[in-house]
């Protein structure tokens, strides 16, 4: 039995690599075995168009290890952020078994680990939520915990928002904490403007869970805050994207079922977008939707001329572009006017979960979204789909470098383990 066991595993090593070495570039036999066998991660589809270069996996047995959000710098490194409650890559995790520290991982365009980093607060929990790269090619982790994170002292009485910031070295340059009585503080999602000021778009809930409010922040890259604006948009409304333009100007996206800034829902759950300017003045708010059904927003993407994209998913037809009569993934692009461009449904499979994408200046605008299977896709500018990936994985975020190669990060069934895959 052992003997056909070892000989059944030889054949699949021999048929992946056949299989691999038909197209460039290739992903090494080692990898696509992690991938398809290892961990429960599921199969990646290379025989579709687009071609995947690495699988990369990482983690500790029997402990949790989930990747939360991707970024890369100027210098097209790659830097994962998660939480996990194992020693990763031999670094002593602060919280306990029990609780989970964040991490903050390293790797160059090729794949190799450079540099891993643990932060937490025993018997606490530290959860990151995003992770941003700057000019100099700093790095920013926000999210939010419930403890003293690296000596700074909570202020609110619940959860706190937190900005850490790395340089490239994994040096640790400075913690803040952010938070209100009474309240937990949730980070939700930031953006760099070019002046280098952090713009984060956040929400309180009450202790009792009774009342969500929703604000944006702005701090300079010496960590000290510049304002903080109070949005008042209560329960029925989800931020889930911030960008900044050329301008200063903010764009915010997300869901909502009640009414914003005199503008009406049209249907059980609409879209909108909201613009401010530096001086976080509402200069307009648009919402979109469909009679007797849901529209929803996950996530937003600059194209660097002060036009933007808005992905999510939607049971109905959108601006004349028709589904299929259950939920599809939707990628829209606007200008700072808020008029549409053009929409775009994509039919080839179905969609509802953890819609999101990068843009990339050579016209590269990189979507992932499904339920099962996951799927890849990448548009150019002008919404025409240059190719489409089934990924039997379940993905988390995904980033663009400077010569317009996709990251993407997930993690395995078990959680034990998350994973980085670079493609084009």
């Amino acid at each position: 039995m052992k003997n056909t066991r070892a000989i059944f595993y030889i054949v699949i090593l021999f048929l992946s690599h056949c299989l691999l070495t038909k197209s460039e570039p290739e992903v090494s036999a080692i990898d696509y075995l992690i991938a398809r066998l290892a961990q429960g991660i599921g199969n990646i589809n290379t025989a579709e168009s687009g071609s995947m270069y690495w699988i990369k996996q990482y983690g500790v047995e029997g402990k949790e290890t989930t990747a939360v959000s991707v970024v890369s710098d100027l210098n097209d490194d790659i830097y994962v952020t998660g939480y996990t409650n194992g020693n990763l890559d031999g670094i002593y995790q602060t919280s306990g078994e029990s609780h989970y520290d964040l991490f903050v991982k390293k790797f160059n365009s090729e794949g190799e680990g450079v540099w891993t980093e643990l932060l937490g607060v025993k018997a606490a929990n530290t959860y990151p939520t995003k992770i941003l790269s700057d000019l100099q090619n700093n790095v920013y982790v926000l999210g939010n915990t419930n403890g003293d994170l690296d000596k700074q002292v909570k202020s609110g009485s619940g959860t706190d928002g937190f900005i850490i910031k790395y340089d490239g070295n994994g040096n640790k340059l400075w913690t803040k904490l952010q938070g209100h009585q009474n309240a937990n503080t949730y980070f939700v999602h930031g953006a760099f403007s070019l002046s280098e000021n952090l713009y984060i778009v956040y929400y309180t809930q009450t202790t009792n869970n009774d009342s969500i409010t929703y604000y944006i922040t702005k701090y300079d890259s010496t960590g000290e805050m510049q304002w903080d604006k109070k949005l008042g948009y209560y329960h029925d409304v989800q931020a889930n994207g911030i960008i900044v333009d050329q301008d200063e100007a903010i764009y915010i996206t997300g869901s909502t079922t009640q009414d914003l800034n005199g503008e009406s829902v049209t249907g059980l759950t609409d879209l909108f977008v909201i613009k401010l300017n530096k001086d976080k003045t509402v200069l307009w708010t648009k919402l979109l939707g469909v009679s007797s059904t849901s529209t929803l927003a996950t996530d937003i993407a600059s194209d660097g001329e002060n036009n933007f994209f808005v992905t999510g998913h939607t049971y109905g037809s959108l601006n004349g572009e028709e589904t299929t009569g259950y939920w599809h993934l939707f990628l829209i692009k606007y200008d700072r006017d808020g008029n549409t461009w053009w929409t775009r449904i994509l039919l080839d499979y179905k969609s509802r979960f953890m819609e999101k994408m990068a843009y990339h200046s050579q016209s590269h605008i990189y979507m992932f979204g499904g339920e099962s299977p996951f799927f890849l896709s990448s548009y150019n500018t002008k919404g025409e789909k240059k190719w489409s990936m089934k990924l039997n994985v379940y993905l988390k975020a995904i980033t663009a470098d400077t010569q317009g190669y996709a990251y993407l990060i997930g993690t395995t069934a078990n959680k034990s383990y998350s994973f980085i895959a670079k493609c084009k």
